[in-house]
């Protein structure tokens, strides 16, 4: 037996008045014992308060192979004081982030559609972006708890970050019109309103991005971002060879944005941007395509440390060990070695390494400040390698994903320089967008990173290999946190 709400007088059954709510079994008395709960959006009930609706089952018996209007049993309008009413339904939303220790999930907005909320049209796609206050909105605190907006369009109600009045038992839509800084949005996400007056809340997961964001044809998930604004974005020369597992995309319109001269090549699955190639010798790239790029980590703002600065040195064959804190300084000679714990450490001057000294660690993030740190910078320190020197840092101990190994605050000069026969090994992500990576002799950079820099430089015979990151911190990496 099916059970059916219909509208009499409004429109034939066959003209889809009739809502078909489920199948029922009678007893072998055929007699029926069932509950059925009667949507909102019923003809006759809700969108016509005046009119009865009436339940009419429909089935076959022992005294009829088939037989209409059974039993009858009318329910009156939403205004008729014998009316028996559901209590309102209210709604929430929770966020959760990947990385709430860094980020935080503050900032994130919410749309909410559905039966009874202004601007829903059911089965319609929403409108992107909306016109701001057509819909129910909510937004989120630090702890992804949804609070209300400032104002509400007409009709809505909205206290302690909870969306009140909504119809019970009715299916709503929360959209992520935008995501907290340094997030993607999430998929739209429909829910179920209770219908004893609990509020109903609804969990929203955000990922955290790791810097593969660029617009424009086909200039989408570069893994080499080289955000330089004018000039030579990305410029090789003699033997060098700059290559990426990946996409490259470069923010400079110069006629000469990307250069390549003598023997250099440039390998790459694709490269784009708004600028113009220029290939001199015998030299080879792959053809720049028309696209933009914009600033992936521009939401970035990097943890302050205290502390007087101080100057870490090593000589000869010493073998120290460091810690996380603020350095006027990083030198390195000789045979030295130093290891690096876990943690952020603040470069307010120079890393210089030279003969064979080694400067290594894991869940390491090197923060190339200023002397007026933590006041504001034009130019950061550097980072100089020369001889057969080597950095090496696998994870970073901040940022989205496997972390920043190298960082420098936006809008702060640079530079990230190896000669001789210097070695970079740098597992995670290196950012800096005015930062100038340029390399010569024989130096070679192992970059297993989402690099987002100003500007690439090779000469001579110098190598840089840039290959996809982790998608999560290596063992002993701070994971978001600082040590």
């Amino acid at each position: 037996m099916t059970v059916s709400v219909t509208s009499p007088g409004v429109a034939p059954a066959s003209a889809g008045s009739q809502v078909t709510l489920g199948s029922v079994d009678a007893d072998s008395n055929g007699s029926i014992d069932t509950t059925v709960q009667v949507p909102f959006t019923a003809t006759g009930y809700n969108e016509a308060p005046g009119d009865l609706a009436f339940l009419d089952a429909t089935g076959t018996g022992t005294s009829a192979p088939s037989n209409d209007d059974i039993a009858m049993v009318s329910l009156v309008a939403p205004t008729s004081p014998c009316a028996l009413e559901f209590p309102a339904a209210s709604a929430s939303v929770q966020l959760s982030v990947d990385d709430a220790s860094l980020l935080g999930a503050a900032g994130a907005t919410f749309e909410v559609s559905g039966p009874g909320l202004p601007g829903s049209v059911l089965g319609s796609p929403l409108a992107s972006p909306p016109v701001p206050g057509s819909f129910a909105e909510l937004s989120t605190d630090a702890t992804g708890q949804s609070t209300c907006p400032a104002s509400e369009p007409a009709g809505v109600t909205c206290s302690a970050g909870v969306l009140r009045d909504l119809y019970p038992g009715a299916t709503y839509t929360v959209t992520e019109l935008g995501a907290p800084p340094g997030y993607a949005t999430s998929a739209p996400v429909s829910f179920s309103t209770s219908t004893d007056g609990t509020n109903t809340q609804v969990g929203i997961s955000d990922t955290v991005l790791v810097g593969n964001f660029t617009t424009g044809t086909g200039a989408q998930n570069c893994l080499a971002c080289l955000v330089a604004p004018t000039g030579s974005a990305l410029s090789v020369s003699g033997n060098a060879t700059v290559s990426w597992a990946g996409i490259a995309t470069e923010a400079s319109p110069s006629s000469s944005a990307v250069v390549a001269d003598g023997n250099a090549s440039l390998t790459g699955t694709s490269l784009f941007g708004p600028g113009s190639e220029v290939l001199d010798g015998h030299s080879t790239a792959p053809s720049l395509a028309p696209g933009t790029v914009v600033d992936p980590f521009s939401w970035y703002s990097a943890p302050v440390l205290t502390g007087t600065a101080q100057d870490l040195s090593a000589a000869g064959g010493q073998d120290l060990t460091a810690y996380p804190g603020t350095y006027s300084s990083i030198t390195a000679s000789g045979n030295a070695r130093i290891s690096l714990s876990p943690g952020l450490y603040v470069l307010t001057g120079p890393v210089s390494l030279s003969g064979n000294a080694q400067l290594s660690g894991q869940g390491v993030t090197l923060e190339l400040a200023c002397p007026s740190y933590p006041g504001n910078c034009a130019d950061t320190a550097g980072i100089a390698l020369s001889g057969n020197a080597t950095l090496s840092l696998d994870g970073g101990a901040v940022g989205p994903g496997p972390g920043f190994v190298v960082v420098a605050a936006p809008g702060t000069a640079g530079t990230l320089s190896a000669t001789g026969k210097a070695r970079l090994d740098l597992t995670g992500l290196l950012y800096g967008d005015s930062l100038g990576a340029s390399l010569s002799g024989n130096a070679v950079a192992d970059l297993q990173a989402a690099v987002v820099v100003a500007s690439i430089e090779a000469a001579g015979n110098a190598k840089v290999e840039i290959a996809e990151p982790p998608l999560s911190p290596s063992p002993g990496s701070g994971g978001g946190s600082v040590s």
